[in-house]
C-alpha cells in the first residue's frame, strides 16, 4: 500500500523516515513517498487512483487548496478550513487535521497544568493548536503582528468557555501571569530570538520548531530553569493520528521517534 506527502518543498521532510519506520514496526509493506511531481492542475483523485495511494499528507501550499477535490471532511478540517491528512476510501477522498491533535497528544502535562497560555503568531501551524487548546477550555492570549488582523473567531471550538485576548508583537513582551508559552512562528530556524524579556518567566515554555532541536530561545528558557520542549513531539504524534487515520491502528510512536533522532544525529 501506498502513502506519501505532497507539498512544496518536500525534500528534506522527515515524514518518509517517520512513517516507513513505523510500518517496519508493525510488519507492514506498507512504503511512505515524497510525491514532488503533484502539481494543483492534476486532479487529486485521478493522481491517487493511479498511483494506488491510500493516503497522504499535505503540507504548504496544498493545505487549502485541495479542499476542491475531497468529498468530506471532518468537522476540525472543515472549521479550520485546511487539511494535513488524506484517506482515499474506494472513490472517496476524506480530509482531516491532525496538527493540534498531535500537540495536545505531545505536551499533554504541561497543557494540563496550564490555565492561561501565550501562544506566538497565528498562521497556519498555530490555528489547529488553538482550536484544540479552545477545546480543553483554556484561556489564550495570542501575540502576533498586524493583532487588528487577527481574526481567532472563526477556530474556536464550538462549545468552549476560553477567554481569548490577543496583544501585539513585541519581543520584550512580559510574560506575566502565563503558565505556558508555545512560539508557533518560524523566528529561532536561524539563531533568532522570538522573545528577550526574562525577568519574568512562565512554568512552561514550547517552541514547535525541531531544526533546530533547541532555538536560542528555548535555550535562554532552560538556561532559567523553565520545562521546555521542542516540535518533534507534535510532529510524531501528529503523523501518529494520520496513520490511525489512514488504517484505524494504533502507531508506534517509539519507533516514529527513534526515526526522527536517527535522521537528525
Amino acid at each position: 500500500m501506498n502513502y506519501g506527502l505532497i507539498g512544496d518543498p518536500i525534500t528534506h521532510s522527515l515524514s518518509p523516515s517517520i512513517h516507513n519506520r513505523n510500518f517496519g514496526a508493525l510488519n507492514e509493506s506498507s512504503i511512505y513517498h515524497l510525491y514532488e511531481d503533484y502539481s494543483i492542475e492534476k486532479s487529486l483523485k485521478e493522481f491517487m487512483e493511479v498511483n494506488d495511494i491510500k493516503g497522504l499528507n499535505v503540507t504548504f501550499p496544498y493545505k487549502s487548496v485541495v479542499l476542491k477535490d475531497l468529498n468530506e471532511l471532518t468537522p476540525i478540517s472543515k472549521q479550520l478550513g485546511s487539511v494535513n491528512t488524506i484517506l482515499r476510501n474506494h472513490d472517496q477522498l476524506i480530509g482531516h487535521t491532525t496538527d493540534g491533535l498531535g500537540f495536545i497528544d505531545a505536551y499533554k502535562e504541561m497543557i494540563i497544568d496550564s490555565e492561561h497560555i501565550l501562544l506566538i503568531g497565528f498562521g497556519g501551524a498555530c490555528k489547529p493548536i488553538f482550536y484544540e487548546l479552545t477545546k480543553l477550555n483554556k484561556d489564550i492570549t495570542i501575540m502576533k503582528r498586524n493583532i487588528s488582523e487577527c481574526q481567532y473567531e472563526p477556530f474556536i471550538h464550538d462549545e468552549s468557555r476560553s477567554e481569548v485576548k490577543t496583544v501585539e508583537f513585541d519581543p520584550n513582551h512580559v510574560l506575566d501571569g502565563y503558565c505556558l508559552v508555545v512560539n508557533t512562528t518560524p523566528v529561532g530556524m536561524n539563531d533568532e530570538m522570538v522573545l528577550t524579556n526574562f525577568n519574568v518567566l512562565p512554568k512552561y515554555a514550547i517552541d514547535i520548531i525541531y531544526k533546530p532541536l533547541m532555538t536560542p530561545w528555548l535555550e535562554r528558557m532552560k538556561l532559567h530553569g523553565v520545562t521546555v520542549d521542542h516540535g518533534i513531539g507534535m510532529l510524531v504524534h501528529q503523523a501518529a493520528h494520520a496513520y490511525h487515520f489512514w488504517t484505524s491502528r494504533q502507531a508506534r510512536i517509539d519507533s516514529m521517534i527513534e526515526a526522527v533522532q536517527d535522521t537528525l544525529n
